[in-house]
Formats: C-alpha cells, sequence, structure tokens
C-alpha cells in the first residue's frame, strides 16, 4: 500500500489547523514491488511553479534526487529560513491530485483491476461543508473504502452511523495507525484493529468487501463467533471395487467417490458442492443426511455396494464415512420440499422442529402435561377401582348383615361364650398371619428398591449417601448381593410359627364345640352347617369390612391428592400455547417480507377440534366398550354425547348438573344408542371418568395444535404448487438453527426470486446457521456469497470423480464458476468488474 498527500486541505473549524488529505492506494500482491516503483512511482508527478511567471519551476518524477532538487528550489525561493534538509523539504512539500493518481492508474494496464484506493476517515471530516462542498463529495465517492483507527468497537460504530446519516461511501474499515508501537495506551498504535475479514487473505479477498462488505466484515474485539452446530468435514473410504447398484435396472456401475480419500471440509456459514450431472454432488449431500439418520429416498432404488453385494451404507457406513462435528442436521432432500410443499407437512415441521425444538421449554413443559396427563390415567384407574370396592363392599355388609341375623336367633349363653372365643382367636390368627406376610413382602420390596436404586459411580454427596445406606442394608442377614442384583432368605421363627399352629387349633376345637352344641340339640346338618358358617365368617367378614373401608379412604385420599396434582393444569397448557404463540410471532417477524417476488408467509396457532373430539371419541369407546350392544352404532352414541358442548364449563359441571342437562336435550330415549348412551351414565363413577378424559384432550397442546400457513391472502394449501414451494424454501432459511443441507434447492424455485431475494437470505442467515447445497445455479453460489466451493467434475476418458476447493476471489477458478446456469449473470449483477479481466470464450 501507498500513502499520497492531496493538494486539498480540509479543517474543521476556523480555529482548527489546516491539514493535508491523505490518499492510498492498496495493490495486489500478483504485482511485484519493481512493477509498482517502475509503472506507479516513476510515473507520478506533480508541478509546481516557485516564483512569478515560471521563473524557478519543477516538475519532476518521484526520484530521490529529483525530490533532493525540489526542496533545494523551495530552500532558495523561501523568504522564512528552513532549517531542514532538501531531502526532507522537498518529500514533506510534494503534493497530488486525486485526478493525477486516479489517471495513472487506470490508463496503465498493469494496474487494471489491481489496485484498490482509500481515504482516511478523519481526514475527510476535516474537509468543511462551508468551504467546498463539491470536493468533499467527489473525493469519498471516488474511492473504495474509508479507512478509520477507532478507539474501540463503539467508536466505530459511531463512526459507521456517522457516514450513513450523511448517504455516503460507508464501506468503513477498521485500521490500526503506526503512530505509536503496540505497547502504547494511544489509539493510534499498531495493532489496536477490530476488523475482522471473511475472505481468503489475498487482495481479491479484500475486493469482495466492496461488494459484500455486509456479510464480510465485522467488527469486535474478538473472533467473531461462528454458528453453534456445524459439520466441520466428512472423509471418505470407500473401497476401490465399490459399485452403484441400479434395483430398478438392475445395471451396476463403478462409484464416482471411490477415490475421494482427503478429508472434505466444509464451511462453518455457507458452502456451495457444485459439478456436472453425476459427479457426484447429490450423492455426497445425501450420504451426508444418510451417516447423521436423516433418511432419504435417494438411496432407495441406487444402492452403493461392493462385491458380494453388501450395502455399504448399511454395514459399513462407519468405516467407510467419517464425519466430524455435530450430528444434529436439517436435510432437504429434492422430493422433501414436494412433500413439505404438500399439504399440513410445512405447518407440522414448523411445530416439531422449529417450536418443540427451539431451547427446552416447550419440552420442558410438555413433559410435565404429560405427567399430568399420567395422573389424569390413574386418577380413571383409582375412580374404576372404588367402583369395584364399594360393589364389593355392599356385598360384605348384606352378607355380614345376615350373618348377624342368623346368630342373633339363637339365645344360649354357651354358644355366644363359644362365639366370643372364636372372634379372639380369629383375630390372632390374622395378626400373626399378617406379621409374616408383611415381613416378606417387606424383604421382597427391599431388594427390588436396592436394585433399581443402587448408583455405580456415585459423584456427589446424596449419591455416595444413598450407597452407604444400601451397603448397611446388605449387612442384614436376610439380605444377599447376587449377580444379577439381590436376593433374600426369610428367616423361620419357631415360637411364633408354633403359636399360629396352636391357635389355629384351639380355632377348630372351639368350632368343633359349637357343632357338638347344635348337634346335642337336635338341629339339622344343613341348619349346623349355616350357623357353624355364619360363626366362622361373621368375624372375617367384620375384618375385611374394615379392611375395605381403610382401602376406599385411602383411594379416595389419593384421589384428592391426584386431584391437588393436576389443578394447575389449565394454567401449564396455557403455558405452552404462550410458547407456540410468541414463537410463531418470532418466526412471523423473520418472514416479514417486502419483496416484489415473495408474498408474505404467516403462520398461526389454532387449537384443532376435530383432532380433539376424535381422540375423545376413541378413549371413551376404550373405557366404555363393555356396554356395546349387537348392531349399536358407536358414531350416534357420540352424537348423544356431544348434545352438551365438551369444554372447560362443562369441567365445572357436577353429576347431577350433567343428568340434568342431559334431560333438557331432545333425542330419542328408545333407540338402542340412546339406551346405550343413558345406561353408560346411570353410574356417577363413568361421569367422573368422562370429565377427566375431556380434561386431558381439552389440555393436550401437542395432540391438539394446528398451525395454519397462509402466503399472501391465501392458505398455503390454496396455493400453487411453486408458491408453496418458495413458501418452504423461505421458511426453512429464515427459521431454525441447525446446519442446513438442501439438494438442489433451485429445483422448484424461479430464478429470478434466487436473484433478487434468496440469496439475500442467505447472506443474512449463515452467520447464526451453517447451510450447505448441493446446487448448478450460479445465484446461489456467486451472489449468496459462499465461503467455499467445492467442484466436482469427472475428467474426460476417467470414471472417478476429482475435487477442487476454492472460493469465489480465487480467480484461479472463476471460469469454473462462470460455467454455472447463470454464471455470467450472477458475476454481473455482483459486479461487472468481476469479468472484465477474464476471457469468456
Amino acid at each position: 500500500m501507498i500513502e499520497l498527500r492531496l493538494k486539498i486541505f480540509g479543517s474543521q473549524s476556523k480555529t482548527d489547523a489546516w491539514h493535508r488529505i491523505n490518499f492510498h492506494v492498496i495493490f495486489s500482491d500478483d504485482l511485484s514491488v519493481e512493477t509498482i516503483r517502475s509503472q506507479f512511482i516513476s510515473g507520478l508527478s506533480s508541478n509546481y511553479n516557485l516564483l512569478p511567471e515560471n521563473q524557478s519551476f519543477w516538475n519532476g518524477v518521484l526520484t530521490k534526487d529529483s525530490l533532493e532538487n525540489f526542496g533545494k528550489l523551495i530552500i532558495q525561493n523561501a523568504s522564512a529560513e528552513i532549517k531542514q534538509s532538501p531531502l526532507e523539504v522537498g518529500f514533506n512539500s510534494l503534493n497530488f491530485t486525486e485526478e493525477g493518481v486516479l489517471t495513472l492508474l487506470k490508463k496503465n494496464h498493469f494496474f487494471k483491476e489491481k489496485y484498490l484506493t482509500a481515504i482516511g476517515k478523519t481526514e475527510w471530516e476535516k474537509l468543511r461543508w462551508d468551504a467546498s462542498i463539491g470536493e468533499k463529495l467527489n473525493i469519498i465517492n471516488s474511492v473504495d473504502f474509508v479507512f478509520t483507527a477507532s478507539e474501540s468497537v463503539d467508536a466505530f460504530s459511531k463512526s459507521q452511523r456517522a457516514l450513513e446519516s450523511q448517504l455516503k461511501n460507508f464501506v468503513l474499515l477498521d485500521c490500526s495507525d503506526a503512530h505509536t508501537f503496540s505497547t502504547s495506551k494511544e489509539k493510534d498504535r499498531l495493532g489496536n484493529c477490530n476488523l475482522w475479514v471473511k475472505a481468503e487473505p489475498i487482495f481479491e479477498g479484500l475486493k469482495q468487501l466492496k461488494y459484500e462488505s455486509q456479510y464480510r466484515k465485522q467488527i469486535s474485539i474478538s473472533e467473531p463467533k461462528k454458528p453453534f452446530r456445524i459439520i466441520e468435514s466428512i472423509t471418505f473410504d470407500f473401497p476401490k471395487n465399490t459399485k452403484l447398484k441400479n434395483d430398478q435396472t438392475n445395471t451396476e456401475q463403478s462409484f464416482c467417490l471411490s477415490e475421494l480419500k482427503n478429508e472434505i471440509f466444509f464451511s462453518p456459514y455457507f458452502t456451495c458442492i457444485i459439478g456436472g450431472r453425476g459427479a457426484g454432488k447429490s450423492t455426497i449431500i445425501n450420504i451426508i443426511a444418510e451417516k447423521l439418520g436423516e433418511k432419504t429416498d435417494f438411496f432407495s432404488h441406487n444402492k452403493i455396494i461392493i462385491d458380494d453385494n453388501t450395502d455399504v451404507l448399511k454395514n459399513y457406513a462407519n468405516t467407510c464415512i467419517q464425519i466430524k462435528g455435530t450430528n444434529e442436521i436439517e436435510f432437504i432432500s429434492q422430493g422433501r420440499v414436494e412433500k413439505l410443499a404438500d399439504s399440513n407437512h410445512l405447518t407440522d415441521l414448523i411445530f416439531n422442529e422449529r417450536i418443540r425444538a427451539i431451547g427446552n421449554e416447550y419440552e420442558e413443559k410438555e413433559k410435565l402435561l404429560l405427567l399430568k396427563f399420567q395422573i389424569i390415567n390413574d386418577s380413571i384407574k383409582i375412580i374404576s377401582e372404588l367402583e369395584s370396592l364399594n360393589n364389593i363392599l355392599s356385598s360384605k355388609r348384606n352378607s355380614l348383615d345376615n350373618d348377624k341375623k342368623i346368630i342373633a336367633s339363637i339365645e344360649n349363653e354357651s354358644y355366644k361364650e363359644l362365639s366370643k372365643k372364636i372372634e379372639a382367636v380369629s383375630n390372632e390368627v390374622e395378626q400373626l398371619n399378617n406379621g409374616k406376610n408383611q415381613y416378606n413382602q417387606f424383604l421382597n420390596n427391599l431388594i427390588y428398591l436396592m436394585a433399581e436404586s443402587e448408583i455405580k459411580v456415585a459423584v456427589d454427596e446424596y449419591s455416595l449417601r444413598l450407597n452407604s445406606i444400601i451397603y448397611e442394608i446388605e449387612k442384614i442377614e436376610e439380605i444377599s448381593k447376587i449377580e444379577s442384583g439381590y436376593s433374600y432368605r426369610a428367616k423361620s421363627f419357631p415360637a411364633t410359627d408354633k403359636k399360629t399352629s396352636d391357635k389355629l387349633l384351639e380355632l377348630a376345637s372351639l368350632k368343633k364345640q359349637i357343632i357338638d352344641y347344635f348337634t346335642s340339640i337336635g338341629s339339622t346338618p344343613d341348619s349346623i352347617a349355616d350357623v357353624g358358617r355364619a360363626t366362622s365368617n361373621i368375624f372375617i367378614i367384620a375384618n375385611e369390612i374394615v379392611d375395605l373401608e381403610n382401602k376406599i379412604l385411602n383411594k379416595k385420599n389419593q384421589l384428592l391428592i391426584f386431584q391437588n396434582q393436576i389443578a394447575d393444569l389449565k394454567d401449564l397448557a396455557s403455558q405452552c400455547q404462550t410458547i407456540i404463540t410468541t414463537r410463531l410471532q418470532k418466526i412471523n417477524r423473520d418472514l416479514d417480507i417486502e419483496n416484489e417476488n415473495v408474498e408474505k408467509i404467516k403462520f398461526e396457532y389454532y387449537f384443532n377440534f376435530k383432532s380433539f373430539q376424535s381422540e375423545l371419541h376413541k378413549q371413551f369407546y376404550e373405557y366404555f366398550k363393555t356396554y356395546h350392544k349387537p348392531s349399536v352404532s358407536w358414531d350416534n352414541v357420540y352424537w348423544c354425547l356431544n348434545l352438551i358442548e365438551q369444554n372447560e364449563e362443562f369441567l365445572n359441571l357436577t353429576y347431577d348438573q350433567f343428568i340434568d342437562l342431559i334431560n333438557t336435550k331432545s333425542f330419542d330415549r328408545n333407540t338402542l344408542y340412546s339406551k346405550v348412551f343413558l345406561e353408560i351414565f346411570e353410574k356417577k363413577s363413568n361421569f367422573e371418568i368422562y370429565q377427566l378424559l375431556v380434561k386431558k384432550q381439552i389440555y393436550n397442546i401437542s395432540g391438539n395444535v394446528e398451525i395454519i400457513g397462509s402466503y399472501g391472502n391465501s392458505p398455503l394449501t390454496s396455493c400453487s404448487f411453486g408458491q408453496r414451494c418458495t413458501a418452504v424454501v423461505v421458511t426453512l432459511l429464515m427459521t431454525g438453527m441447525k446446519p442446513l443441507l438442501i439438494d438442489e434447492p433451485e429445483a422448484h424455485l424461479d430464478n429470478r426470486l434466487i436473484a433478487e431475494y434468496l440469496v439475500d437470505l442467505i447472506k443474512q442467515k449463515k452467520n447464526e446457521r451453517q447451510i450447505i447445497f448441493a446446487t448448478h445455479n450460479a445465484n446461489f453460489v456467486v451472489n449468496g456469497d459462499a465461503e467455499l466451493i467445492h467442484i466436482l467434475e469427472v475428467p474426460k476418458g476417467k470414471i472417478y470423480t476429482e475435487i477442487t476447493s476454492t472460493t469465489i476471489e480465487n480467480l484461479n477458478y472463476r471460469k469454473s464458476l462462470l460455467k454455472l446456469e447463470g454464471g455470467e449473470d450472477a458475476f454481473k449483477k455482483r459486479d461487472k468488474k468481476l469479468l472484465s479481466s477474464i476471457s469468456l470464450g
């Protein structure tokens, strides 16, 4: 780079000293120092009249001798004393005109497309608007860049805004200034630069800042962050004998990628894989997808095989394909664009991969909802169990009443005394048996719990304490550690077992005494048996009733606990809906498009009542299908159900209110389906179950979500196929964070849409998410500003693909890019200068 002083003075105010404007020329690294010296520096000249009427005139080229001569002339003709050497005076006094410098550069073929120009922002600002507006406008709009040495990122941003507000050339570059060493604290020190340029470190890379400065440069203290999830590279190691087999035609051919052995890298931002038909660009991108778990249709008929007909992707993928980087991608095959454009596939993707997949907020709420739905299922189970227990309890009470009546009819005191003894002994036997059963059940539960709870690697205080507790339990003599977990051997307690045996013998003796008594008074065998059964059972049934009552009470208490646990169900569902609508608002803001090639794309959330009712009816049938009668139509039963609207008000109805509502409805109660419907709801418990089923479905947000997309003023489902494809590709680009891989995105898109809109979307989004295209469309490659381009080709006379990796700024492979579909037009759109030095023949 060469810095020159121009014959223009700048001053910010009347009190500010006047300063020369510095003009910078940046030369291509293709030019040698000797060429710059001989063709540029030697060609610079400037005219100076040092006395009136050309009595002392200087017009020299830039050599040491000419500058020294210029200094001598100045010293000779100056009225003031000058203490500097002639060379210093000549050098410090030499200035040029901007027009002269630019003319020299433009007319010399050596410099064609080989230079860039710049001025300093601070010096330009010193040009006062009230002094020479024309000069101020001309000089900044004649250069490629404006340099500044900012104190900080904020200072640079302020300078950028100042230039933008004046609608001037604002390709502003932050550069360090060489006024002090890097160890200094002064602003203008070596190395004080916050400019990051995304380009090859060559002159052509710097030139790209002219065309894509918004996307190619960033001002920050530290290196700009790359997208979080990226595919770094892929490496192939296919055997030489690998074939590509077409199942439809039963033909085989050598696999074109078999000789690609070097690691193929991908830009964190935007990579394009280009090449002719059969070169393998789609194959590579589909292999990546298959390897990372995204199933495609690409290999459904074309199998990569080795000699024994083994499918390489199924059997040797880990051996033949190595991918570094993330395993999370979003892959859009050619066929998937069509599928997403069809019906509701795109809106399903919006929910499943944009709302559920963004962070873990929705997922966390959804898991809580599912837990509460399980509580509802458990509640329904308890209600069913309570119905069964109440039926058993009613039966037991009836049986007890009957036995009591039999016994009450016997007035003999001896019998009553024997009955009391039987009751006492029966209670003792039951208590002894209960103790033994609880002991065995506890040991059984304990070894199961220990096996489930043991932590193999304890890393915190909780897990350490848990393992220490388990260790202490292992010391119990009943517990044994075995290979598969734990086992137990219950101890025997002879004294207790003998006591139980003795009590059973005593009980049998007492029952025999009762039988002997009734025999002695002449009772019939049937009467004796009936009284014996009543005497034996009355105490057992009484205990069973108490046990049943306790079970019913416990289940009712559990039901109350469950009711409390799902009390916030509505609020939780509302939070899920809020997340959906908030996320859709963000998506809609991203898709708020102002472009004549694209209509506005929008997505809105609705509760899908049809889905809600369908699932409700299905679950209703599963719970109440036992009420089915031959030839009954369950659709008609559902019609009866729908007479009362299933909404949040329904959830607050009591059973009596529900029955009253049914009674107000007009329907033929003599039909078979009506009888089934009415029979079901004769039981209050069935109403409670149905109410819980309604509650579960009303708040099942994920199960009943409906997202409706629109394009312009029409629903997506009513739009043309081309419009839906546009909506698909735009939505995929503008939303989502995973690396986006698309195989030939141009297949269903208008080239004007690509050139005038989609390329700008790509440039906007590629800093946030990695994008990889297999494409033959030049606009994606060139005007999408791909950071890395892989050119695939099968050389003439060969069968295997060769790969060349390049960039837009690399002139050695520019012709390959021009061969792409619309290549010349794409480069012209970027800037006509890029074509001027390249033969298009």
